[in-house]
């Protein structure tokens, strides 16, 4: 009995499923603390649309799974593995909606809602608080279950079990780098014409006008936003129309 017992354990270790939803876990929450946490960069806007991507994507297996492990798990006496569990889900489910509807406002509407934002991040906080003493606690359990059964190999399923997770993270930041590597960033120019007329000398380039930029020099016109942004992007139209007439 407690060999069977062990066999349907190493058999939940290596199922691909498994594996596959900690990949993409694991890369969802590096990626989502490397948004949250790390200043702003080409590799973090890559990671913003990867993790949106791959977030909803995430949705089916992660769906599958919980389930799945429900079914496998659904009879055993409540634990604190079992409680743990049940906890995660709970996250997961706040995760994921959170997730679902902050994409869809970052598609289809001007701003995303702040509270949406802080209940995404609170509950990914939460998840990998609950998570990380759910894994190793049980990893922990199997291994001096395996010290005293010495006809079972010690943690073979679980060393599959993170090869094969490490395997599907690793698959999924050599996109990322391939990603942020394609990328082709936009050359701007940022030098006076070799005409321009400095006519109150070349230390005032903008007199007689008041205004100034933070290097005294000047500033490619592509890295500023035209009026007509204001005016199309749902926050200004208003504005827009009535100074669009004006010499302003």
């Amino acid at each position: 009995m407690k060999i069977n017992n062990q066999i349907s354990k190493d058999r939940e270790w290596k199922h691909g499923l498994l594996f596959l939803v900690a990949g993409l876990l694991i890369f969802e929450t590096i990626t989502g603390l490397s948004i949250y946490l790390l200043p702003f960069s080409i590799s973090n806007q890559v990671m913003v649309i990867v993790h949106s991507l791959i977030g909803l994507v995430f949705i089916i297996p992660i769906t599958w799974y919980q389930i799945r492990h429900w079914f496998v798990y659904r009879s055993t006496t409540m634990n604190h593995f079992k409680l743990t569990g049940y906890i995660l889900t709970l996250f997961t489910i706040l995760v994921t909606i959170s997730g679902i509807i902050l994409t869809f406002q970052a598609l289809f509407q001007t701003r995303i809602n702040y509270a949406w934002d802080l209940i995404h991040i609170i509950s990914t906080f939460g998840f990998i608080a609950y998570l990380i003493p759910h894994i190793i606690v049980i990893l922990i359990r199997d291994f001096q279950a395996r010290k005293k059964d010495s006809m079972i190999p010690i943690l073979s399923a679980q060393k599959q079990f993170s090869l094969n997770t490490l395997f599907t993270v690793v698959i999924l930041f050599a996109v990322v780098a391939l990603l942020v590597y394609a990328y082709e960033p936009v050359e701007m120019n940022n030098e006076f014409p070799q005409d321009y007329s400095y006519l109150y000398g070349k230390d005032r380039p903008f007199a007689p006008s008041l205004a100034n930029t933070i290097t005294g020099g000047a500033f490619d016109q592509k890295s500023l936003g035209d009026s007509k942004s204001c005016g199309t992007s749902g926050c200004h139209e208003q504005i827009y129309q009535e100074w669009q007439v004006s010499a302003h």
